[in-house]
């Protein structure tokens, strides 16, 4: 049997296996605080379409990002802001297809408008770099700042973590760092190994890293919606969930075998916020809401999609 069948289909069984256990742990979980669960009043309320719209707001504010990357690897390049979100909106919708909807669509994209494939790919690869390092340096530093002193009975302990945090930071951008891991992935995607890569320059990609804590930050305030729409979630906890859903978005990201990172980020979600002390019951139906938001957020996405590429066909038809 040919080994990349074999693959796909241990991938395949593994993600279902991941989404059943998670299921499965959710479920008696559920059910064994089922007590608490009748105390929620769950409601779709303004807050749940707050934060639907804010999570996709998000990805179309990564579309700007998406393409901001694209110029600086491609100076010169003309690409419409509403261009770049509308290809970043398609991958977006396409990664339900595990590991290469995205990248394969964008590269395909960028392929159109004279961008080279290995630009493309470094492109897609460097927006990938930034998303992780935003999602969990930045929810990493806050979860050590809000929930630090009460891990810690030295405080000086969580000023050293961020600073580590903030030095690995500098170090995961830099040229030096940067530059094997875009031809690993280069010469993986391309099937050819690339002697010439475009760089950005490391003051470049630190400012990257800070700008793509924009959509993160507003995935965060969303979840956070969801928090006081369930349980009237004082302040105090906005910023714990917050950072938590960043961080467990990353952890989701890498789970490509798994479609949207399904099962893998609510664990890592529910993870998180127990041991910053969240009850677990809590955890978990948040978890879920988010999932259930998130979800009807990317159907929110698609029809947006939808209607830029119904305008773009309007103005080629106007042109000609």
């Amino acid at each position: 049997m040919n080994s990349r069948l074999v693959r796909r289909i241990a991938l395949r069984v593994l993600a279902v296996g991941i989404i059943a256990v998670v299921t499965w742990l959710f479920a008696r979980a559920l059910i064994d605080g089922w007590d608490r669960v009748r105390e929620y009043d769950i409601a779709v309320d303004g807050w749940w379409v707050a934060a639907c719209v804010l999570f996709a707001g998000a990805v179309a504010v990564s579309g700007v990002l998406w393409g901001r990357v694209l110029r600086a690897l491609s100076p010169g390049m003309e690409l419409p802001v509403s261009e770049a979100v509308r290809s970043h909106l398609a991958g977006w919708v396409m990664r339900y297809i595990p590991g290469v909807g995205s990248v394969l669509y964008k590269v395909a994209w960028a392929q159109k408008r004279g961008v080279s494939r290995t630009t493309a790919v470094v492109g897609f690869t460097y927006e990938s770099i930034f998303l992780q390092i935003a999602s969990i340096m930045g929810g990493a530093v806050v979860l050590l700042i809000v929930v630090g002193p009460a891990l810690f009975e030295d405080n000086g302990l969580v000023v050293v973590a961020v600073a580590v945090l903030l030095g690995v930071l500098v170090l995961g951008v830099s040229r030096p760092v940067v530059r094997p891991v875009l031809r690993f992935v280069t010469a993986r995607r391309l099937k050819e190994r690339v002697e010439s890569l475009p760089l950005l320059a490391t003051p470049r990609t630190l400012v990257f890293a800070v700008e793509f804590l924009t959509p993160r930050i507003i995935n965060g305030v969303g979840v956070a919606f969801i928090a006081i729409s369930i349980f009237d979630s004082p302040a105090r906890d906005w910023f714990t969930i917050g950072a938590a859903y960043a961080v467990a978005g990353a952890i989701g990201i890498l789970a490509v075998f798994v479609p949207g990172g399904l099962g893998v980020r609510e664990g890592a979600f529910v993870g998180i916020l127990t041991a910053a002390g969240f009850n677990i019951i809590d955890a978990i139906v948040l978890a879920v809401a988010a999932r259930f938001v998130s979800t009807v957020a990317d159907l929110l996405v698609a029809g947006v999609y939808g209607l830029l590429t119904m305008n773009l066909r309007r103005k080629k038809g106007t042109s000609t």
